[in-house]
């Protein structure tokens, strides 16, 4: 199991990696995951072990939000931007579009 706990970690480092040689923009946010998780991975060795609750959390939460900003999004980033474009034009239903609002106390 230890071994397997390393193994995920080193992947992880690598991930991190790559998310600072690959991103132009907002490069901190995985350099600086890398750097803390690191600085953790390496501080465990000798004082706090990663086995204290308070010690993880905050080194598992930084090494998350730096592996979700590890990989590009957007086109050819691998996720689907399709939710986000707005498309401009005429409305699906045109005749909608046209009428007049309701008054007051008009049934619709």
């Amino acid at each position: 199991m230890a071994g397997a706990a390393m193994i995920a970690l080193l992947a992880a480092f690598g991930v991190l990696a790559h998310g600072v040689r690959t991103r132009r923009r907002d490069v901190i946010v995985p350099l600086a995951a890398l750097c803390a998780s690191a600085a953790g991975a390496l501080h465990s060795l000798i004082d706090f072990s990663l086995q204290i609750t308070g010690y993880a959390v905050v080194i598992a939460a930084l090494l998350g939000a730096g592996l979700s900003q590890s990989f590009r999004s957007g086109r050819g980033g691998g996720g689907s931007d399709r939710d986000a474009r707005v498309t401009v034009g005429r409305p699906v239903n045109a005749d909608f579009a046209r009428q007049r609002p309701a008054a007051a106390g008009e049934a619709i």
